[in-house]
């Protein structure tokens, strides 16, 4: 695990400030998106577009821009289909 952190912080991340997101679903959702990649795909997409969506309609104003069709935002996506014991009770 710390030899991927080094990677992505080294070779993947750009030197600019960065902020992560958690989505997590109700354990029903889970188990549906665990069987299904094409839908857990579909739903990180959906996840994405809406946080990029906040991210430009906070940037325009904020800064009261006009538009912000040329700002480009990027994510990088991990699925974590595990959990502590605790969280099984």
């Amino acid at each position: 695990m710390e030899e991927g952190a080094t990677w992505l912080c080294e070779r993947i991340l750009p030197p600019v400030p960065l902020r992560q997101w958690v989505l997590s679903l109700p354990k029903v959702l889970r188990y549906l998106l665990a069987y299904d990649g094409k839908l857990c795909r579909a739903v990180a997409k959906t996840a994405m577009q809406e946080v990029f969506r906040y991210q430009r309609l906070r940037a325009r104003l904020a800064l009261g821009l006009g538009s912000t069709r040329q700002a480009h935002a990027g994510a990088m996506v991990a699925v974590q289909r595990f959990g502590s014991p605790i969280s099984w009770r």
